[in-house]
């Protein structure tokens, strides 16, 4: 299991680190009972700059993106562990997420979701980290494995942790 930590830049606008679909970039990941699967994880809008996953099944991707109004849609998504080929690739998510722009469906929040599919959120945003900086540090792993984490963003920037690889794409 992995452990992640996606860090976000305080400022006056809330920002979210929601689980969605490489189907649906910019709708948050609902329970399916066919599927049996559980909801995605949901930071909620907050000014938090922390939010911790653990990284369940480092052979699947997880899909995220932020649901402050209008974010998703300028392109503030993110992915773990997604191809770097083929048709499911995180630029071709991001594309998705772009494609949507103005036509984004306001997200309410109801506050901070713990769980998710493949990568499950233990606990609500924390207010600790390094404010201000683009700079990232270092979350600790108990597996050998590694994730690769792609962020992007236009007027905030999500930034990705983990032992391993990082990709951040602008």
């Amino acid at each position: 299991m992995n452990g992640l930590t996606i860090m976000c830049y305080r400022g006056d606008i809330p920002h979210s680190v929601t689980q969605s679909s490489f189907q649906q970039p910019c709708t948050y990941l609902t329970a399916n009972s066919s599927a049996n699967t559980g909801a995605g994880f949901d930071s909620g809008l907050t000014n938090a700059v922390q939010f911790t996953l653990n990284i369940t099944d480092d052979q699947r991707t997880v899909w995220f993106h932020c649901k402050q109004i209008l974010h998703c849609g300028m392109g503030m998504v993110g992915s773990i562990n997604a191809p770097l080929n083929g048709s499911n690739t995180f630029e071709a998510f991001q594309a998705a997420a772009l494609n949507i722009a103005s036509n984004e469906v306001a997200q309410t929040s109801g506050g901070p979701v713990t769980g998710g599919v493949n990568g499950i959120a233990l606990a609500t945003p924390a207010a600790t980290g390094t404010s201000g900086s683009s700079s990232s540090s270092s979350s600790s792993s108990s597996s050998s494995s590694s994730a690769i984490v792609n962020a992007a963003s236009l007027s905030a920037v999500l930034l990705g942790v983990v032992a391993g690889v990082l990709q951040v794409l602008a």
